[in-house]
C-alpha cells in the first residue's frame, strides 16, 4: 500500500460495553495531592486535543498525586483495552497500571521510559475476571513536577472492528460537518455517515441463531472511524447508529447502517433549566450540556462575550438551544463535537486569543507551488455579490422581572389521587411551563368549600362559597399539604401530599394556580446601517436576526460587528483536496474547523485568509482516492498592506485600520505597562 494511505478503522460498539471511546475519556484526580487535568493542544493527538496531566511536586509518596480513568465494562469475552501515552524529554517516568478500581491492586504495571513520542499500551482480560477496570497514571518522581499527556482510552470486544466488512468501495463513506454552508452566520449541522457492512456471513442479520451479535443489532451503538497516519491516529468520526437496515431482497448480503453524531442525539433530547438572572453565552452552553446528560470539559467551552439576560429554557431541543446561543453570540461562534464525544464551543473572539493559531495550518493554491497544496480543478469559489448588506437589525429582548405577582400557570379541573386503606402521604405533582419564566414562586394557598346544612326532613348541604376568597387551589375532597415546588424557571413542578387515612383516602383539588413574579420582556431591533455602502450600491440591503434576551449594550455590538463584517464581500470557497502525497494526507487528516487556511488562486484573483467552516470527507477506495473538501470563508474583506492608520483620507481612521504586529488578545490588549518619565524605560502594550 502506497506510504501515502492511512490505515482506516470502523467500529461499532454492538455490546454497548461503554468503553469504545477513543477519546482522552474521562480521567479524574486521585489521591491526597490533587494532579492537574485539562484539554491540551500541545502535543496533539485524536480530534487535535489531548489530555494533559500535571502531577505537582511533594514531599509525600508518588502513590499521593494520581489519576485515573474507567476504560468502560470488560465483562464480555475476548475484550482488550487500550491506552495511548505521551512522555516529554526531560521528565521523570511515569508509572501506568491497569486495575479493577482506584484501590484494587493491578492486574499489570508498565513504566513509561520512551519520551517524545506517543506510545501505545495494550492489555488484554486477565482470565477469570469480569469487572469494569481503568488505567492508573502517576509520576516516578514526587520530589519534582512531572507532565504526561493522554491521547486515545478504549475498550474493545472481537466483534466491534467491523473494518473488514465495510464495503468501502461499494458505497465509501462520506463525511461531512460544520456549517450548513460556509458563512460564519450559518447554523451548525448534524454530522452524518452511512455505512454498508458486507452480510454474506449472515452475521448481521437479526434473528440469526448462529451470529455472535445478532441480539444486539440496535440502534444508538457508538460508532467511530479512524485513520492512522505516521504514528498518529486520527478520529475522522464519532456518532451513534441510527438506524439498521437489512438489504429488502431475500438473498441481500449487505446491511446499511445510517449513524448521526452527538449533535443528532442533541437534537432528539428536550430539556428544561433554571431561570438565570444574568448569564455568558459560555455557562449557558454548559446549562444546555448538563441538562442533555452530557459531560462537560470546562477547558472546551469559552466564556462568551454575549450575556443573556433572564434566561431560560422549556421544553425545548438541546441542539436548537445551541443554535440560539450561537446567534446570540454572533459570529464567528461555533460548536462541534470533538474527540470522545464532548461539545466544544468557541465564541466570537476564539480567533483573536493567544490559542489560535497565528499562521495558517494548510497553505491551498490553484497551480502546482513548493510547500503548498494545489487543489483540484472541481473547486469553486462565490465572491459573495449577494451576501453583502449595508443594513442590520438585529431583534432581541429586554427582559426584566415583574415587580407584581400573578398567576403564571393553571391547571383548571379537578384532580384526584391516593387510595391507600390506612397509609396516608401518596404525592401527586402537577407539572407544565410557562412561555418565558418565572420568579419567586408563592406557595399556593388552599381554599376549601364553605357548606351551609340545612336541617329538617329533606336536608340538602349547600355549597355557599370558598374561603378564603384569594386561594390557588380548592381542595374539593381529603385532606392536602404541599410537598415541594420550583420556585423559579421556565417549567413548573408542584408536588401534594394526600393526607388522609383510612379506607377510601382519596384526595381531590380542582384549579390549581402558581402565583410568581412573571418575567416580561420586550420586544426591541436595534439597527446599524453603513451609508456608505448604501450609497455605493444604490439601494438599502438588510439583513434581519434574532438572538433572544441579551443586554442593550450586547444587541448593538453584535449588529455593528456584523455590519463590519458583511458590509463589504468575503468571498467563500469550496477547495477540494486530494490525496496526491504524504503532506497532502497529514493535511486532510489534520484540518479542523476555524483553522485559518491561506489560499492563493492567480485564476480567481485571490491572494487571502480564509477560514475552515466546514469539511467533508469521502474515503474512496480504501483511502487510495481519499478526497477531503474544506468550505472557507475569507476571514476579512480586504488586505491591509503597509501603514494600516492613515489620518488623512476621510473615513480611514482607527476603525478601518488594524494594529499590525500587536497582541490584540481581548484580554489583554490595551493593558498599559508602567514607566517613568525622563527614564530609559519602554512604555508597552
Amino acid at each position: 500500500m502506497s506510504s501515502r494511505v492511512p490505515v482506516y478503522k470502523a467500529f461499532i460498539d454492538w455490546f454497548g460495553h461503554g468503553g469504545l471511546a477513543f477519546s482522552p475519556g474521562i480521567w479524574k484526580s486521585y489521591g491526597s495531592v490533587p494532579a492537574g487535568i485539562s484539554y491540551s493542544w500541545e502535543q496533539t493527538y485524536a480530534g487535535n486535543s489531548s489530555i494533559r496531566v500535571d502531577f505537582p511536586a511533594h514531599g509525600g509518596s508518588t502513590y499521593n498525586s494520581r489519576v485515573f480513568a474507567y476504560a468502560g465494562s470488560t465483562s464480555l469475552a475476548g475484550v482488550n483495552s487500550s491506552i495511548w501515552v505521551y512522555v516529554p524529554a526531560g521528565q521523570p517516568d511515569v508509572f501506568l497500571r491497569w486495575r479493577e478500581s482506584e484501590d484494587a491492586d493491578s492486574l499489570k504495571a508498565d513504566v513509561i521510559t520512551l519520551k517524545d513520542q506517543w506510545v501505545r499500551y495494550d492489555y488484554p482480560e486477565p482470565e477469570g475476571t469480569a469487572e469494569t477496570r481503568g488505567f492508573l497514571l502517576y509520576s516516578t518522581d514526587s520530589s519534582v513536577p512531572t507532565t504526561c499527556y493522554v491521547g486515545m482510552v478504549n475498550t474493545l470486544s472481537e466483534h466491534d472492528d467491523v473494518s473488514c466488512d465495510v464495503l468501502f468501495t461499494r458505497t465509501p463513506p462520506d463525511i461531512v460537518y460544520g456549517r450548513d454552508a460556509a458563512r460564519d452566520l450559518s447554523d451548525i449541522r448534524v454530522g452524518e455517515v452511512g455505512l454498508e457492512l458486507d452480510n454474506r456471513s449472515r452475521k448481521y442479520t437479526v434473528g440469526n441463531p448462529d451470529s455472535p451479535i445478532s441480539g444486539s443489532l440496535m440502534t444508538n451503538r457508538q460508532v467511530v472511524l479512524t485513520a492512522e497516519y505516521q504514528d498518529r491516529l486520527h478520529v475522522l468520526y464519532s456518532g451513534f447508529t441510527d438506524d439498521y437496515r437489512l438489504r429488502a431482497g431475500l438473498n441481500s448480503q449487505s446491511v446499511e447502517v445510517p449513524c448521526i453524531d452527538l449533535l443528532g442525539r442533541l437534537n432528539e433530547t428536550t430539556i428544561s433549566t433554571a431561570l438565570h438572572p444574568s448569564i455568558r453565552t459560555g455557562d449557558a452552553v454548559k446549562v444546555v450540556l448538563e441538562a442533555a446528560g452530557v459531560p462537560v470539559d470546562d477547558s472546551l467551552i469559552d466564556s462568551g462575550a454575549t450575556v443573556l439576560r433572564w434566561w431560560a429554557v422549556s421544553q425545548t431541543s438541546a441542539l436548537q438551544v445551541l443554535n440560539d446561543l450561537v446567534k446570540a453570540e454572533g459570529p464567528p461562534s461555533l460548536y462541534t463535537v470533538v474527540s470522545g464525544n464532548r461539545v466544544a464551543f468557541r465564541d466570537r473572539l476564539h480567533r483573536q486569543r493567544t490559542n489560535y493559531p497565528t499562521t495558517s495550518t494548510v497553505d491551498l493554491v490553484g497551480c502546482d507551488s513548493p510547500g503548498a497544496l494545489t487543489i483540484r480543478d472541481d473547486s469553486d469559489v462565490n465572491y459573495a455579490w449577494r451576501e453583502t448588506v449595508n443594513i442590520v437589525n438585529v431583534k432581541y429582548d429586554r427582559t426584566s422581572i415583574s415587580g407584581e405577582y400573578s398567576r403564571v400557570w393553571t391547571m383548571p379541573g379537578a384532580t384526584s389521587w391516593g387510595g391507600d386503606i390506612v397509609a396516608a402521604g401518596s404525592h401527586y405533582t402537577f407539572t407544565g411551563s410557562t412561555p418565558a419564566g418565572y420568579y419567586d414562586a408563592q406557595e399556593p394557598i388552599k381554599g376549601e368549600l364553605v357548606v351551609t346544612v340545612n336541617e329538617g326532613p329533606d336536608s340538602t348541604n349547600v355549597v355557599s362559597g370558598i374561603e378564603p376568597e384569594e386561594h390557588d387551589y380548592v381542595q374539593v375532597r381529603g385532606d392536602v399539604s404541599l410537598v415541594d415546588m420550583a420556585t423559579s424557571g421556565a417549567d413548573i413542578s408542584v408536588t401534594l401530599s394526600d393526607d388522609t387515612v383510612g379506607f377510601g383516602s382519596v384526595s381531590t383539588i380542582r384549579d390549581l394556580g402558581i402565583r410568581a413574579r412573571p418575567v416580561i420582556s420586550e420586544s426591541v431591533t436595534v439597527s446599524e446601517t453603513n451609508a456608505k455602502v448604501v450609497d455605493q450600491y444604490g439601494a438599502e440591503k438588510s439583513l434581519d436576526l434574532e438572538i433572544g434576551p441579551t443586554t442593550d449594550a450586547d444587541a448593538a455590538a453584535l449588529a455593528a460587528l456584523i455590519l463590519k463584517k458583511r458590509s463589504a464581500r468575503r468571498p467563500t470557497i469550496t477547495a477540494v483536496i486530494p490525496n496526491r502525497d504524504g503532506s497532502y494526507t497529514e493535511a486532510q487528516l489534520s484540518s479542523d474547523l476555524s483553522d485559518p487556511v491561506r489560499v492563493r488562486v492567480d485564476q480567481w484573483m485571490i491572494d487571502d485568509d480564509y477560514a475552515i467552516e466546514g469539511i467533508r470527507h469521502e474515503i474512496n477506495g480504501m483511502g487510495t482516492d481519499h478526497v477531503t473538501t474544506l468550505y472557507l470563508e475569507q476571514v476579512r474583506a480586504s488586505r491591509n498592506t503597509g501603514n494600516p492608520f492613515t489620518f488623512d483620507v476621510e473615513g480611514q481612521g482607527f476603525d478601518d485600520g488594524e494594529f499590525a504586529g500587536v497582541d490584540t488578545t481581548p484580554d489583554t490588549v490595551f493593558i498599559l505597562g508602567q514607566s517613568e518619565l525622563d527614564s530609559t524605560d519602554v512604555l508597552t502594550y
